[in-house]
């Protein structure tokens, strides 16, 4: 286990993967998690690019866009925009002023690329060349519309001071790198040593049980977990005290062999014949 050094956070998590639908995440539980302090910071700069989870695709988009700025200006390098579309029956009845009004006002709807910037692949695009869900990659390249004026992206990109550039099509595709890549998955594709580039369409969170375990598990130590400072209201944590596992859950750990390890799907239907048997007993 990842956590194995650390027995409490260890705990924590076997106490999660083995919770029924009647448990919930207790506050003594939660105790152990610090709240993120300027002095952690001071002490250890990469606190600023950490991985955040939040609770909201608000707090999600608010970040996201503080962190680019940030990564531009530290980079020298200005953001590269653009409109994602609006998709969806309502999109239908948006008038020319609607939209406008939703991009200028709703972050969540423009794209972001900053050359460098870390990211996660949300997808399972081909899980053996390890690219899954959750895989860290970073941002490379773009690959632009043929519609788009390329000389007036790079007049804009080579002005000095240039804080952003707008594109006025979406880009076909978004080049990232994936670090300790094998080389042989990515014929034509290596930019680096051990370290290869592939194309994904340009690319939203929610915390529920699942997803906080997985979050809280990526770590091997508890003290590498911190909390941003929280809002003085009564309401904070309380999102995480009223998660509980879900019913797949208990379904998807019986599929696990216990004498060799191994996830075996035909086990779930063998769960699920007892349980009807038993009932019908």
């Amino acid at each position: 286990m990842r956590a194995a050094d650390d027995l409490k956070h260890a705990e924590f998590l076997n106490q999660l993967r083995s919770s029924s639908t009647s448990t919930s995440i207790s506050n003594e539980s939660l105790s152990v998690l610090k709240s993120l302090t300027k002095e952690d910071i001071e002490k250890n700069n990469s606190w600023t690019q950490a991985t955040i989870v939040v609770t909201s695709n608000e707090e999600r988009c608010r970040i996201n866009e503080q962190q680019s700025k940030a990564l531009s200006k530290r980079n020298n390098c200005p953001r590269i925009l653009w409109n994602k579309p609006i998709d969806g029956i309502v999109a239908n009845s948006l008038t020319l002023e609607d939209t406008n009004y939703i991009y200028n006002n709703y972050t969540q709807f423009t794209g972001v690329f900053v050359k460098g910037a870390p990211a996660y692949l949300q997808d399972n695009i081909n899980p053996r060349r390890g690219l899954s869900n959750g895989t860290p990659i970073t941002l490379h390249s773009l690959v632009l519309d043929p519609y788009e004026d390329v000389h007036r992206v790079l007049r804009k990109l080579m002005q000095p001071n240039e804080d952003d550039v707008r594109l006025q099509y979406n880009p076909l595709f978004v080049l990232v790198k994936l670090p300790h890549a094998n080389p042989d998955d990515f014929i034509g594709l290596n930019v680096g040593e051990n370290e290869s580039s592939y194309p994904i369409r340009p690319f939203q969170p929610k915390v529920s049980f699942d997803t906080f375990y997985v979050a809280i598990s990526r770590v091997r130590h508890s003290s590498d977990l911190r909390l941003l400072p929280l809002h003085h209201s009564d309401k904070n944590l309380n999102h995480l005290l009223t998660l509980k596992a879900p019913k797949e859950l208990n379904r998807w750990l019986a599929a696990y062999n216990p004498k060799n390890g191994m996830w075996e799907p035909n086990r779930i239907k063998n769960t699920t014949t007892k349980i009807l048997k038993r009932k019908v007993i």
